[in-house]
């Protein structure tokens, strides 16, 4: 996993220190359609790409999934929180796929600090002008949700070969 997150990493920095202007690939409701699958990649400011990344870095682990199926499945679950909400500003950053490995982790790995954490990081989408806070909610609640639908899977296929 830790050449995936060096990969990420490196992408998303070339991607911002290659000037291309962030409002263009931000999504909003009123950007075009293609901004839905660009938005995660584009950040505001060096600030903003510097704690995504060190979200990135602490938060994706393959604890939970591995890396092929987990990737893939942060990105769908980040364009789709773009499909079910968008606001007239435009939004751009990776952190509604931080967003949704926080909400595997929460299932997969549930623990007391896990929660607070959670709560308080949300909490704070809602009260700084500046986060998504609906998009990072919608995408925390996505990834919650396909953790336990993939745990109730395995435990049903292991509840099943024990008793065939």
């Amino acid at each position: 996993m830790l050449r995936t997150k060096i990969t990420i990493i490196a992408i998303l920095t070339v991607i911002h220190l290659s000037g291309f202007s962030s409002s263009v690939y931000g999504v909003s409701s009123y950007s075009p359609w293609w901004t839905h699958f660009s938005y995660p990649f584009f950040h505001g400011s060096i600030m903003h790409l510097i704690c995504n990344l060190y979200a990135i870095w602490f938060c994706l682990n393959e604890r939970t999934y591995p890396k092929q199926i987990l990737i893939p499945i942060l990105y769908t679950i980040t364009v789709v929180s773009s499909f079910m909400y968008t606001s007239g500003k435009p939004t751009i950053g990776i952190s509604g796929a931080i967003f949704a490995m926080i909400g595997i982790n929460i299932i997969q790995i549930p623990t007391r600090t896990n929660v607070i954490y959670i709560v308080s990081i949300l909490a704070a989408g809602f009260i700084m002008p500046q986060i998504a806070g609906v998009n990072h909610l919608i995408s925390f609640l996505l990834g919650g949700m396909i953790a336990l639908f993939t745990r109730n899977i395995k435990q049903f296929n292991h509840d099943y070969r024990r008793t065939h």
